[in-house]
C-alpha cells in the first residue's frame, strides 16, 4: 500500500515515538530485577493535500518588489477568519457554561473551507517496523533516521520515483513532548477566554448566568432561526474585541472633474469619510477634500490662482 499511494504521487509525513514495555518479574532479586524495554514505534501518514505543483526552490513572486498589502490578510480573509472563530469559541464556550447550551442545536457542525472535500476523505497511516532503539540516545536516533531514509529510498525506487528522491524532503515528528507542550498551550489560552467571558457577561463564575443587554430572559423558548441571529450577533461582539486586525487601506474612488468645460477623472483615495486627490492646475498643486456625501450629490468649490483668480471646478462620483 506504500508503494502504491507514492506511485500515485503522494507524499507524506513520518512520525515516532518511544513505546516504553516494561517486563515484571515474581521473584525479585539483585541480578533479577525489572526492566524497561526501550522500543520505537514509527508511521508514515500520508498527505491528503498535494503541495508537489509548489516550488521549494523559488518564490512565487518577487520578494525585493512585494508590497505590503500582498502580505497581510484581505478583508474577506479577516472575513473568513472571524466566522471560523466563531464557531470554535462557541464550542468552548458550550463546553464549559451549561447556561449557554441554547447555542448547541445552531452552532455549525463543519467549518466551511475550499479543501473540506479533500480533508473529509480518510488518512493514509502505515505503521513501520518496531525498532529496539531509544530516541533519547543519540547513536540509537542516528539509526533511527537512517532506517528512514532506508526505507524511503526502497519505497521511492520501487514506485517508479527514485528520481525524486534528490530533492525529497519528509518531516518527522511525533514526540509525545511536543504535544504535552500544545495541550499545555491550548490549556491556558482557554482558561484565558473563559475568564475573558466571565467578565464579558458578568459572571462570578462558570456557573452563574451569564447578563448581557442583547440576551433575553426567554431564550431557551425562541425559535432556532431567533437564537441563531443572536448567537451570531453576540459572537461577532466577542471576536471583534478579542481580534485585532491590520488596518486596510479602502479601495480609491473614482470621480470625474469639470474644469473650464474639460473633463477628466481621477482617483481618489479614502481618508475616513473624507476623499482625497491631487489637482494640478498650471504650475500649481491643489489638495482637495470633499466628503463622500458631497461626492455622490455633485459638489461645487472655488479655488484661486497664482493670480488670486477664482477657478470654479465640478466634481461628481464616477458610477461607471
Amino acid at each position: 500500500m506504500i508503494k502504491e499511494q507514492i506511485a500515485k504521487g503522494n507524499d507524506g509525513k513520518l512520525n515516532g515515538d518511544n513505546l516504553d514495555i516494561y517486563v515484571t518479574t515474581n521473584d525479585v532479586r539483585m541480578e533479577k530485577q525489572e526492566q524497561r524495554l526501550p522500543l520505537f514505534a514509527s508511521d508514515i501518514t500520508f498527505d491528503r493535500v498535494k503541495v508537489s505543483h509548489l516550488s521549494n526552490s523559488t518564490p512565487i513572486g518577487n520578494t525585493e518588489t512585494v508590497a505590503l498589502k500582498e502580505m497581510i490578510p484581505s478583508l474577506e480573509e479577516d472575513a473568513l477568519y472571524k466566522n471560523a472563530l466563531k464557531v470554535i469559541l462557541s464550542r468552548v464556550i458550550v463546553n464549559y457554561c451549561e447556561s449557554f447550551n441554547w447555542m448547541k442545536p445552531i452552532i455549525p457542525k463543519h467549518i466551511q473551507h475550499p479543501l473540506q472535500e479533500v480533508m473529509s476523505q480518510k488518512s493514509s497511516i502505515h505503521w513501520l517496523p518496531i525498532m529496539l532503539k531509544n530516541e533519547a540516545k543519540y547513536a540509537d536516533c542516528v539509526q533511527i533516521m537512517a532506517s528512514y531514509e532506508d526505507h524511503l529510498s526502497t519505497w521511492y525506487r520501487k514506485a517508479g520515483r527514485g528520481g525524486d528522491l534528490d530533492n525529497l524532503q519528509v518531516p518527522v515528528g511525533g514526540d509525545q513532548l511536543t504535544r504535552a507542550h500544545e495541550d499545555f498551550a491550548l490549556t491556558v489560552g482557554c482558561a484565558y477566554f473563559l475568564n475573558f467571558i466571565m467578565q464579558h457577561f458578568k459572571m462570578k463564575d462558570l456557573a452563574d448566568t451569564p447578563s448581557h443587554p442583547k440576551m433575553q430572559k426567554n431564550i431557551k423558548m425562541m425559535h432556532n432561526h431567533h437564537k441563531k441571529e443572536l448567537w451570531s450577533t453576540l459572537m461577532n461582539d466577542i471576536v471583534d474585541e478579542l481580534v485585532e486586525t491590520f488596518p486596510k487601506q479602502a479601495a480609491p474612488v473614482k470621480l470625474q472633474v469639470e474644469i473650464y468645460g474639460q473633463v477628466f477623472f481621477v482617483q481618489s483615495q479614502q481618508q475616513g469619510n473624507m476623499l482625497a486627490f491631487e489637482l494640478f492646475i498650471g504650475d500649481r498643486k491643489y489638495i482637495i477634500n470633499i466628503t463622500h456625501e458631497q461626492a455622490a450629490a455633485g459638489a461645487k468649490l472655488s479655488l484661486n490662482d497664482l493670480n488670486n483668480t477664482s477657478i470654479v471646478i465640478s466634481i461628481i462620483k464616477d458610477e461607471r
